[in-house]
């Protein structure tokens, strides 16, 4: 087969009208060095020794390059570039600067007892001051969702804050009490009484330890919205204090926020780099959320509108580690991931809403190409609450929690449908349920290939879902807009002993209609469909809706093992693909063929044998994707699944990869002492 391709898409959009800034330099190279001398000039011979002195002399058509080193300060870009003459940001080598939220920590240590030392927090040393709910991240209460009690995993409640406290590189634990910290090795509380970060190492002295805390709420962000064309390219982006974005819309000091953010801007270009371990969100690249002069930095400023929000390419980077999310974006218009890397995110383990690899709401346009979504302790890709003409297209998901592709929360037809194709969905993980609630619901027990709810016009085509779980589940859970309704799919190959291929509502206008399902391969287990009423708002069962099912099957269909609130069972019905059909009148030119499956995850190697005779012979019309996971054309409406040519016997498909040598500029691997550029 081919090499893995990526395709990319290119928009243009209305140009912003930027501001002027302090007065500039001619447009020329800049270059910075950590270990430069302060009264350097920006020339390669005397370099600035931050990049933010060079931020506030670029102008368009500047490229700044950044020699290795480690930069501890916050990068303010004073300005934009222009169509054609962006500023560049540039590491001179790939993922040799590293740009930091946190700084060296080296106090007078005070011994507490039971392993535990502690040492004062002065507010001087806190720098990144223009936040409504101030600059000490310590002093400021970690948001997580109270009113539904849903507290990190497993906990029933948290006193975390936003602080981060390292020991040698690694992350420590936050606690929530002195009485925690005790029992908790490599930890830390601070005390708000007193004003003490308290560290417990397992019986360490952490003045023999290189210690660092976080100090500043952004690394690479912009006070000014709306600045348009400039690139950020080869950076190591890590460690800041900021909030977690639960009910973002009702207070600034919980809007989107990311470590890396384009504050409303445009036209960015955010390439090849990692941004890992934000303590929520590692990038943004939409508007803040909220209306009007809706703004948690100082002085407040409007967002400017969603139709000139976005049009980024953000290719090749790795988005690991982050508190809550790899990235978020609202109200953004021709955004474009390509090639990059998910992994271990909601690294707190956070229940509250508002988690995924990728996060959006009002997304149009939007392309999620080639990507890999691996290992995150939430959702792979979470499209809330508006998205419209996006495509999904060539990703992996792998071992995530919960749901890979949720889509949430809108009403389209077929004239504005989001497209989810030539994807895999290999095995994930299950969601997780914060201690102080009941066990997950059946539809969070298991993984998920593609979920929705409350969610319209989707078009499935040539993907795989492989595992246990349901490989495709949408259902209308609230009264609010959007339903089950113009949800299509074909030429898809489900595979698993224990997989439910297919779960749907009834037929049950307006909320849920137009439904249509063919040209499928579906696992040979003994009944892969479940059929349910949960289709009505606040999840009222559609009891109806399921007594015309059950007429029309004619069989004594059977109840799922663990589906729906037992207190209201029946609520829908496991089915053979034969009751399936007549029930719900889709599939009639799918088939049933027994496939067995492995997965190489070291080598990313999978073999799939099927039948000498796998029966593929579909009459049921074309599917809208004309090429497979790999670029190649299918041959015609007869191949299912995202590989095109799949014959009978062992079938071996080397997966690409990810390609990124990230692992090389782990934060053990980095020497992490004097080199301080200036905030």
């Amino acid at each position: 087969m081919n090499k893995f391709s990526v395709f990319l898409l290119l928009s243009v959009a209305t140009c912003l009208v930027l501001k002027a800034g302090p007065e500039p330099k001619p447009a020329a190279g800049l270059w910075v060095d950590a270990s430069a001398a302060r009264e350097g000039d920006g020339s390669a011979a005397k370099p600035f020794k931050s990049i933010q002195q060079a931020s506030q002399v670029a102008v368009a058509g500047d490229t700044i390059h950044v020699r290795p080193g480690i930069y501890r300060e916050r990068v303010i870009p004073e300005r934009g570039g222009e169509p054609g003459r962006p500023i560049v940001y540039q590491s001179e080598v790939l993922h040799g600067a590293v740009v930091t939220g946190s700084d060296v920590w080296s106090p007078t240590w005070r011994k507490e007892g039971g392993g535990v030392f502690s040492a004062g927090a002065d507010d001087k040393l806190f720098t990144d001051t223009n936040h409504v709910d101030g600059g000490n991240p310590y002093r400021i209460a970690y948001n997580w969702d109270q009113k539904r009690k849903r507290p990190p995993h497993p906990f029933t409640s948290v006193g975390w804050t936003l602080g981060q406290v390292f020991a040698d590189g690694k992350s420590l634990k936050e606690t929530s009490s002195r009485k925690e910290l005790v029992t908790t090795n490599l930890a830390w509380w601070f005390d708000p009484a007193a004003n003490r970060i308290a560290v417990n190492l397992g019986g360490g002295n952490p003045d023999k330890v290189p210690m660092e805390i976080t100090t500043r709420r952004g690394v690479f962000r912009p006070l000014k919205k709306g600045l348009g064309y400039i690139e950020v390219r080869g950076f190591v982006f890590e460690h800041c204090a900021n909030q977690f974005p639960g009910k973002f819309w009702e207070k600034p000091e919980y809007a989107q926020s990311g470590m890396v953010g384009t504050r409303g801007g445009h036209h960015w270009v955010i390439a090849s780099n990692i941004i890992r371990q934000a303590k929520s969100i590692g990038l943004t690249f939409g508007t803040s959320g909220g209306t009007g002069n809706f703004d948690n930095e100082l002085p407040a400023q409007a967002d400017p509108s969603g139709k000139l929000v976005g049009f980024h390419r953000i290719v090749g980077n790795v988005f690991e580690a982050n508190g809550a999310i790899g990235a978020m974006g609202n109200n953004h218009q021709g955004v474009e991931f390509s090639g990059n890397l998910f992994i271990s995110n909601n690294a707190l383990l956070n229940t509250s809403y508002e988690t995924g690899g990728l996060k959006t709401h009002a997304a149009y346009d939007l392309l999620v190409n080639g990507n890999w979504f691996v290992d995150n302790d939430c959702e792979g890709a979470w499209l809330d609450n508006t998205w419209k003409n996006c495509r999904i297209v060539r990703n992996i998901f792998l071992g995530n929690r919960g749901k890979n592709l949720f889509f949430e929360m809108d009403d389209n037809r077929p004239e504005t449908e989001s497209v989810a194709a030539d994807n895999i969905f290999l095995p994930g993980r299950p969601q997780l349920a914060p201690a102080s609630t009941q066990p997950p619901k059946p539809w969070e027990a298991g993984s998920v290939g593609i979920y929705g709810h409350d969610a319209s016009g989707v078009r499935i085509e040539h993907n795989l879902f492989l595992g246990d779980g349901f490989g495709i589940y949408f259902r209308k859970m609230a009264d609010r807009k959007g339903g089950a309704a113009y949800v299509t799919a074909s030429h898809n190959l489900f595979i698993g002993d224990k997989l439910t291929a297919v779960c749907l509502p009834v037929e049950n206008p307006p909320n849920v209609r137009s439904n249509f399902f063919d040209a499928n391969i579906y696992p040979a287990t003994r009944r892969p469909f479940a059929a349910t009423g949960w289709s009505q708002p606040n999840s009222k069962v559609d009891q109806a809706g399921v007594e015309r099912m059950l007429k029309l099957v004619g069989e004594s269909p059977e109840p799922p093992v663990v589906f729906g609130n037992p207190e209201r069972q029946p609520a829908g019905y496991s089915l053979t693909l034969d009751q399936w059909r007549k029930g719900m009148g889709f599939d009639r030119h799918s088939e049933v063929v027994g496939i067995a499956w492995s997965f190489d995850r070291k080598n990313w190697r999978m073999t799939l044998t099927l039948p000498d005779q796998p029966k593929i012979g579909f009459s049921g019309g074309r599917a809208v994707t004309e090429t497979d996971f790999f670029g190649q054309r299918f041959s015609g409406s007869d191949e299912a699944g995202p590989f095109s040519g799949l014959g009978g016997g062992a079938q071996i498909i080397n997966l690409p990869a990810p390609a990124l040598d990230w692992k090389a500029t782990s934060p053990s691997a980095m020497k992490r002492d004097s080199a301080n550029a200036g905030h």
